[in-house]
């Protein structure tokens, strides 16, 4: 089962799974995956932290200025962005131990976002997660609105709810 949950850039996506995820987790079931938060400083955004919706623990993801050693190849470009690949390493371990984990149990496993960056195969590992989830794992994603009819045909995900910010 996936419910995705759509909208532009800035729409509020993660701010509404993240209530989500508190729905979930006060009712008792186990949440996991990752949930995408922004950094702003003086009104301007300057990154992007990875937050684990269980534990709320975040570790930086992305930023959008240049690291001073360029030959550091944990980072990598993407538009204006320097992402850091231990962190989607990281993450990514962690969705398919709560995939293991939670196999045959109620659990909600999120994933925001998903835009450009996953359908050039970086980022979230979409086709594993699709591959391995079981049918009993709810999985709820955050999808940018310009990608959302690339969902079927690149990963076979069809949405069993779809909510547009």
């Amino acid at each position: 089962m996936f419910n995705i949950v759509s909208g532009a850039k800035g729409s509020g996506k993660s701010a509404y799974l993240f209530n989500l995820a508190e729905e979930y987790k006060t009712k008792g079931i186990p949440v996991g995956g990752v949930i995408s938060r922004s950094l702003w400083k003086n009104n301007e955004k300057i990154g992007y932290e990875a937050v684990d919706p269980f534990k709320g623990e975040a570790q930086l993801l992305a930023v959008n200025y240049s690291q001073p050693n360029s030959t550091n190849t944990d980072i990598f470009s993407w538009g204006q962005w320097y992402f850091r690949q231990s962190c989607f390493m990281n993450v990514n371990a962690r969705i398919f131990d709560f995939i293991k984990n939670h196999s045959g149990s109620e659990a909600v496993l999120f994933i925001d976002e998903i835009g450009r960056m996953e359908l050039d195969s970086k980022g979230w590992n979409i086709a594993g997660v699709v591959k391995q989830k079981p049918s009993s794992l709810k999985v709820v994603l955050g999808v940018r609105q310009d990608i959302l009819d690339r969902l079927e045909p690149v990963w076979g995900i069809i949405p069993s709810s779809l909510y547009k910010l």
